[in-house]
């Protein structure tokens, strides 16, 4: 947990036996208990797991991960934080990947299992008590990528100091997802199925590569990417490829949603946009 923002540079990697989450929450719950980033805690009261983070700050900190986060088979993977980019790879065959871009002063709760949704946004104004204040500087997103973790592929940082899609007008804001092409819960073992990857994005997803989940001899888990504004999939090959999944699901609930080159197989999808059908544009669909 670090408020001020988390980059995990080109040569990063994971040795954890466990699940592992990296958060720019200023504070993690338990029960109505609190860690905070900052000042003191009463560490005897932080007892079970954890099942809240609290972004108390008005932007909260960025993720940046141009190296390669995996756990084992059967673990979790899970990044929150005010906007999160990830160049590198991401995999948690057999497990679950959760990504999800947090608005500030709002919290994060983990939700019963079984919902489709493993995380709720909430304000925070829900809490009866909140952690201690972030009173120190949270970095730019800008500032992260030139902080010498490395090259980020797909993205650059342009002379006005805006993060934007390399050879791209689109720019990067404050809230988005933008996720390369690293993105595997493909199990290791054929009796396994794979895992989930859920997006909660304040603003906008974009993906820049595809998403790998199969499974030989038992149905894939989840996939659910939810926007507030809309959901970008970009890519000179299939973007998302998922074999014997059980669900797609894109939720995008103000702006249009645009899909380009998206191949699909053998999977049952679902858009669904909030209240009005907005017009989605499929360049290549194949095999549905």
């Amino acid at each position: 947990m670090n408020p001020a923002g988390i980059v995990f540079g080109t040569n990063s990697r994971l040795n954890v036996p466990a699940a592992f989450t990296a958060t720019t929450a200023t504070g993690i719950g338990f029960n109505n208990n609190w860690f905070s980033a900052a000042g003191d805690n009463n560490y005897a009261q932080l007892v079970g797991n954890p099942n809240s983070f609290a972004f108390t700050n008005t932007q909260p900190g960025g993720i940046v991960n141009l190296g390669n986060l995996a756990v084992r088979e059967g673990q979790n993977l899970t990044l929150l934080g005010g906007t999160i980019l990830s160049t590198g790879q991401l995999s948690a065959p057999g497990g679950n990947i959760t990504v999800a871009a947090v608005p500030g002063e709002n919290l994060v709760r983990i939700s019963q299992p079984g919902n489709l949704l493993s995380l709720e946004v909430q304000p925070q104004s829900a809490a009866g008590s909140l952690p201690q204040n972030w009173v120190l500087p949270v970095v730019s997103l800008p500032q992260l990528l030139t902080g010498g973790g490395g090259s980020a592929t797909g993205v650059t940082v342009n002379s006005q100091g805006q993060v934007e899609l390399t050879d791209s007008d689109t720019k990067v804001k404050n809230g988005d997802i933008v996720v390369g092409e690293g993105i595997n819960i493909l199990s290791g073992t054929a009796d396994v199925k794979s895992g989930s990857v859920i997006f909660i994005a304040d603003k906008s997803i974009i993906l820049l590569g595809g998403i790998v989940s199969d499974s030989t001899t038992s149905a894939s888990g989840n996939i659910n990417m939810e926007a507030g504004t809309g959901i970008t999939l970009l890519g000179l090959a299939s973007v998302l490829v998922v074999l014997n999944a059980q669900w797609v699901e894109m939720l995008a609930s103000k702006l249009p949603m645009v899909i380009l080159e998206f191949q699909v197989r053998s999977i049952r999808l679902v858009i669904l946009l909030a209240a009005f059908f907005f017009p989605v544009e499929v360049q290549s669909l194949l095999d549905l």
